[in-house]
């Protein structure tokens, strides 16, 4: 398997958004799944929702998270995962991270692979992988 950076460009060469990468890398591919339904629909959280709201990178990774967690598990996950996510990019916005360039940045790129590999630590560090 490629770096994460390659697989990302590799799948946004096939025309997934932040959340679908991030689902993908570090929810459904650990799993040895697929679920084009799933990915479908979360193509409705690309670019904050289509008004630069919410991250996509952010709400993908709390998918992606509940593919693996349920309960208090994930509760905390999500949690965990937020707070990181505001400190390290300070906001959780997308209007926030990439200000008023009309569709992703490049430092959208940046984001979704920390976002997946922060995703994946979490994971590893509950066993789940």
């Amino acid at each position: 398997m490629p770096s994460i950076e390659g697989h990302i460009s590799d799948l946004k060469i096939k025309g997934y958004c932040c959340s679908q990468l991030v689902a993908i890398i570090a929810g459904l591919e650990p799993l040895d799944e697929e679920n084009e339904g799933l990915l479908r629909s979360l193509r409705g959280l690309c670019i904050g929702m289509y008004k630069k709201k919410a991250c996509g990178a952010l709400t993908g990774g709390a998918c992606a998270l509940s593919l693996h967690l349920q309960g208090n598990s994930l509760t905390e996950a999500c949690r965990e995962l937020t707070e990181w996510f505001e400190q390290r990019f300070r906001g959780v916005d997308c209007k926030d991270l990439i200000g008023d360039a009309a569709g992703p940045a490049m430092i959208c790129m940046d984001i979704v692979q920390e976002t997946c590999e922060k995703c994946l630590e979490m994971l590893m560090e509950k066993d789940c992988l």
